[in-house]
């Protein structure tokens, strides 16, 4: 164990140049800095959350290429886990079947990228497995301006495919296969809580499910969840947006100030509890409701576009349906840089936009994805963007 003031740091004296297949972190006060962890068997750093947890870790700078498994996962149980303080932050990972795999208290996942979840196993991905994004347990979480895509989904990009037919083979090419693909994934089938959560100035993009979260153990045990200023980019209507249901339902979700555009609805189940603000829609239902309670669902100020659009099967009278939403470049939603919550983004809103100063004002967030304090204007811009006639040098630091 290092200590607060002392710790243990593994770091490379050429940053990315020395190659590992990867760390187990059983001590405190550990860091591991500027690696290049390649071709693991199994994940690339796991951090101990049960018995003598590792506590206060940083996994900063490191990139993670074709891990056969999580880059970074927990090592022991999503049930009660109890490693705190856990920072992770700029890693890139490519070609892993998970991205993170997070389960303990406290801990902070910002400023990643995961390109290209591939499916190595050729048993359950095969078959209708599991390879997400993330997955999250445990207690007061953030996730944090990650950029998540490139995953291609299916036998054909787009192509939602969760379960293959019989005669199905796994190739060999870089895409995900018969998978089902989420940006976060969470549940409690064993008995888990997860509880304060916060998911902020992410961008999703090629998945089936953006944030899916299941109460199959139907005990109310995942709540207190907050979803503000993220992107969820182009799924296709096969999947949603954001998942809450299930069981007793999801408690307590606040969805605010986000940009779902071909992505799926929010879909709404079993007795969650949501509260929704100045979200934007493009091209994309709004809300799906199955079994949910309409007096549990507190939604205004929402738009949806464009005109002809259908909204689900649910409608609320303070939101904004049938609208051109004006965007700078719907068909460039990254710029000529390619990267999220840059100044050329294409999904800026214009100063003609209908969405400009229309949004409510009792949201929890202060600033857009872009860095610039809101309101600017009479009131709150409606989606991810606050606009200003000053130029936004700020970016997603990736």
């Amino acid at each position: 164990n290092g200590a607060s003031g002392s710790r243990i740091t593994f770091r490379t004296q050429v940053v990315k140049q020395s190659i590992m297949q990867g760390f187990v972190i059983n001590g405190d006060f550990i860091t591991i800095d500027g690696f290049t962890i390649a071709n693991s068997t199994t994940h690339g750093i796991t951090i101990t959350n049960t018995g003598n947890p590792a506590d206060n870790v940083n996994i900063i700078n490191n990139d993670f290429l074709e891990v056969r498994g999580a880059g970074v996962s927990y090592l022991g149980s999503s049930i009660n886990p109890i490693s705190r303080n856990v920072y992770i932050a700029n890693n890139y990972i490519y070609k892993s079947e998970y991205g993170f795999l997070v389960a303990g208290i406290n801990w902070t996942i910002e400023n990643n990228e995961v390109n290209k979840l591939y499916a190595y196993s050729t048993t359950s991905y095969a078959s209708g497995g599991d390879n997400d994004y993330s997955r999250f347990f445990g207690q007061n979480i953030t996730f944090r301006k990650n950029y998540f895509h490139g995953t291609i989904i299916g036998n054909n990009p787009g192509d939602y495919s969760d379960i293959c037919p019989p005669d199905h083979i796994v190739t060999s090419t870089p895409w995900i296969e018969c998978a089902h693909v989420d940006g976060w994934q969470t549940f409690n089938n064993n008995g888990e809580v997860i509880d304060n959560l916060l998911f902020e100035e992410n961008y999703l993009t090629d998945f089936h499910q953006g944030i899916l979260m299941q109460d199959n153990a139907n005990s109310a045990s995942i709540r207190d969840i907050k979803i503000r200023n993220n992107a969820f980019i182009g799924s296709g209507n096969a999947g949603s947006g954001v998942e809450a249901g299930s069981g007793q339902g999801i408690k307590n979700v606040t969805i605010e100030h986000n940009l779902f555009y071909s992505s799926g609805s929010l879909s709404i189940r079993a007795a969650s509890t949501l509260k929704i603000r100045n979200n934007l829609f493009y091209s994309t239902a709004a809300y799906y409701c199955d079994g949910c309670i309409l007096a549990n669902i507190d939604s205004t100020n929402n738009m949806v576009g464009p005109p002809g659009q259908y909204a689900g099967n649910l409608n609320f009278a303070g939101d904004i349906y049938d609208t051109n939403i004006q965007f700078v470049n719907v068909n460039n939603p990254l710029g000529a840089d390619a990267r999220p919550f840059t100044s050329d983004d294409g999904f800026r809103i214009l100063t003609t936009s209908p969405a400009k100063d229309a949004g409510a004002s009792d949201v929890s967030t202060t600033k857009d994805a872009y860095g610039t304090i809101r309101p600017q204007g009479a009131g709150f811009d409606i989606g991810v963007h606050e606009y200003t006639s000053v130029t936004q040098t700020c970016g997603n630091n990736i």
